[in-house]
């Protein structure tokens, strides 16, 4: 598992099911259900949980990348995408921890040891309760958020014959109706 950079590790999907179910309020994270998705900087992990209330959602745990991104441009970016929701644009929006925050804070060294494979030899499989609880002053911090997952195929995976006029108004449809919301704040 390599990292460059201040690029979070790879997760092993036990890890994700265990960061989520630590810091967020879900039901049964299903392990099995967790995939990676392409990032350039940060981490991205689909799961499949049950939710607060019950019911079985999609969600995706981004793990942020701390070189070039501040916790209050990630407080922004989530207020951003609340708002464009509240108007009706389909995107994922971030959901709150147990705390009501809507960014996790988690040290190198948390997420690390949170990140151990389940040996042979420890038939319990991993404890957390040899991972600190705080992060140390100048240690890497990465930050955690949940989105809600929305189904799609990404516009670069059309393939170029599907480029169909319908398919671009369909886009600028929704471009122009983004902007006019941002024209709002």
């Amino acid at each position: 598992m390599s990292t460059c950079a201040g690029r979070p590790p790879e997760l092993l999907p036990e890890t994700v099911s265990t960061l989520v179910s630590k810091f967020y309020k879900f039901g049964a994270v299903q392990a099995a259900s967790v995939k990676s998705f392409p990032s350039f900087e940060d981490r991205n992990y689909y799961f499949i949980a049950l939710s607060s209330n019950g019911n079985k959602g999609e969600y995706i745990l981004k793990v942020s990348n701390p070189i070039g991104i501040k916790i209050d441009q990630l407080y922004g970016i989530n207020q951003l995408m609340s708002h464009l929701k509240s108007y009706g644009l389909c995107l994922g929006c971030p959901l709150t921890d147990r705390k009501g925050d809507s960014v996790v804070q988690l040290s190198k060294s948390q997420l690390v040891l949170m990140n151990q494979p389940v040996s042979s030899s420890n038939e319990l499989g991993r404890t957390n309760e040899a991972v600190p609880s705080e992060c140390e002053p100048g240690e890497l911090v990465y930050f955690l958020r949940v989105l809600v997952y929305v189904p799609g195929t990404l516009l670069h995976h059309v393939e170029r014959h599907h480029f169909v006029p319908s398919l671009l108004y369909s886009i600028g449809e929704k471009l122009a109706k983004m902007d006019k919301v941002l024209m709002v704040c």
